[in-house]
């Protein structure tokens, strides 16, 4: 990609307490789960030092570990409470996530939520080559 991917880490919220779907960041879209279906798009891509999962359970890491037990750019990052409150701001998790992690070589960060099962990684590197390209501070894409 570019040399600044080495200074990109990306980050997956997920919260297993859902209020409308239960577990729906594991629900089955074609033969994966949603966020299975995430990680492999963004692997794809080949955006992104790390891709840093940001959940409250440790039974989701056991989960998402049994798809991708090998994979030495997933880190697993535990959120408070505070941040896994059905009500809790996805910045409060970002925040978290900055707050705890070593830092030092990233310069951007990349928002995928896992419920997004039309993500496609040629999205992803068109986005990202024009927040750099463009020297944006932030850049939102939805659909």
């Amino acid at each position: 990609m570019t040399k600044d991917n080495k200074q990109l880490y990306v980050i997956i919220p997920l919260r297993s307490k859902s209020k409308s779907i239960k577990n729906k960041n594991f629900l089955k879209v074609g033969k994966y789960p949603l966020v299975v279906k995430c990680i492999n798009t963004i692997l794809k891509s080949g955006l992104g030092n790390k891709i840093i999962i940001a959940t409250d359970s440790k039974d989701y890491v056991k989960k998402i570990n049994k798809f991708f037990k090998k994979e030495k750019k997933l880190i697993y990052f535990l959120r408070s409470k505070k941040s896994a409150l059905p009500n809790s701001k996805t910045e409060v998790v970002i925040s978290e996530v900055i707050g705890k992690i070593n830092f030092q070589e990233v310069k951007n960060l990349l928002l995928v939520q896992a419920t997004s099962p039309a993500l496609n990684y040629k999205d992803l590197i068109y986005g990202y080559k024009k927040f750099i390209k463009n020297n944006f501070d932030s850049l939102f894409s939805c659909y």
